[in-house]
């Protein structure tokens, strides 16, 4: 139909994450996210084959859409359009944000077809890359910067700094001749968020949008029920960030002997976050080797770094970490567990065994166990 503005979600819907929303109007398109959804399936160590793409099509992780995709990855599929011979006269990706069920399939689109990362973004996913964490690319990190403003034809996008802290986190005011949207990605009514959203929620009022997109897996949990008004201040029993951090923090003040903490290594927030518990409470801070390199990159200064045991052979990229970094051993923790916060990651939870007998605490995330006594995990 032309002249209109027509909607297609390929993905996300029924899913916790993943979302892939098309808006398209005449010859022009943009989509929103490039989300893959967790499957349980794939976190298993399957060897990729050269043309992944089109063995993830296959399997359904990829969503088969017309135009996207580069036709040495699609010989398979003769009824999907490469991207070599869209009919669009223009067409983009914008991402919102670096969690892995808004951006996971970003490197697998097309150089032919546009996507929109915020720089500090491509800073750090190009980080992630150089240390075996980022998403599978064919890209070589080829993305557009995010502007405030951007038109795709007859398609405006505009984008809402949420969160500047990290990496920076937006949502999107989309306007066509005959539709005005709002999608979301992920939002929080906390910390600069909240001021931000603010600002947002009144830009929006005025424009009286048509339709409103809000990606999230759920508004309330269990039977709990909360009475919703038009306020952004935190109902009663319900904790805010800041009192958060203060209990975190007392916690930490409290406990005699080693903190173990672990984040998402694509949360720049989070590593601010930590850093001010270890700054607020006298300890050293240290970190495993990649999420080292990922700080060395973002923000552009030295930590410091234990290596851990689960090496097998050293990486190409350990010298230059280590060149980087201020290196403590084991040895130096173990001495004095009570000055330092420690990092460690799922896949090196064995590393949790050479600190038997620690009275210890553990962080994981924003929300804090503790075994102390029998210094057990």
């Amino acid at each position: 139909m032309e002249n209109t503005t027509i909607i297609t979600f390929y993905n996300g819907l029924d899913t916790i994450g993943g979302v892939i929303m098309e808006l398209r109007y005449n010859a022009y398109r943009v989509f929103f996210e490039a989300g893959l959804a967790y499957d349980p399936a794939a976190e298993r160590m399957i060897r990729l084959r050269q043309n992944s793409i089109a063995d993830r099509l296959w399997l359904g992780q990829l969503p088969k859409i017309d135009g996207i995709y580069r036709r040495e990855d699609i010989r398979r599929f003769p009824d999907l359009k490469p991207a070599e011979t869209s009919e669009y006269r223009d067409q983009a990706f914008f991402i919102s944000h670096l969690h892995l069920d808004h951006m996971a399939m970003m490197g697998m689109i097309s150089p032919e077809v546009k996507v929109y990362l915020a720089r500090p973004a491509q800073v750090l996913e190009k980080a992630l890359e150089d240390v075996g964490l980022g998403v599978e690319s064919i890209r070589d990190m080829h993305y557009n910067d995010l502007e405030e403003e951007t038109r795709i034809g007859d398609i405006y996008v505009r984008a809402f700094l949420l969160n500047d802290d990290s990496y920076q986190d937006y949502s999107f005011y989309i306007e066509t001749p005959d539709l005005k949207l709002h999608f979301t990605g992920d939002v929080f009514v906390y910390g600069k968020y909240g001021h931000n959203i603010i600002s947002e929620a009144a830009f929006l009022k005025n424009r009286r949008i048509d339709v409103m997109v809000c990606e999230g897996t759920r508004f309330s949990a269990g039977n709990t029920r909360i009475n919703i008004g038009p306020s952004f201040e935190p109902k009663e029993k319900m904790i805010s960030k800041d009192h958060l951090d203060e209990r975190i923090t007392r916690k930490i003040q409290c406990h005699s002997g080693l903190v173990i903490f672990n984040y998402y290594e694509r949360e720049m927030s989070d590593v601010m976050d930590f850093e001010r518990y270890a700054l607020n409470t006298g300890r050293t801070i240290v970190y495993e080797p990649e999420s080292a390199h990922l700080i060395n990159e973002f923000f552009n200064r030295p930590v410091h770094i234990l290596i851990p045991d689960t090496y097998h052979s050293k990486p190409e990229y350990m010298d230059q970490i280590i060149n980087s970094n201020i290196l403590v051993s084991k040895e130096e923790i173990f001495t004095n567990p009570d000055k330092y916060l420690l990092q460690n990651t799922y896949p090196n939870s064995l590393e949790l065994l050479s600190y038997s007998g620690c009275d210890t605490l553990y962080i994981l995330n924003a929300s804090v166990q503790t075994r102390q006594d029998t210094g057990k995990y």
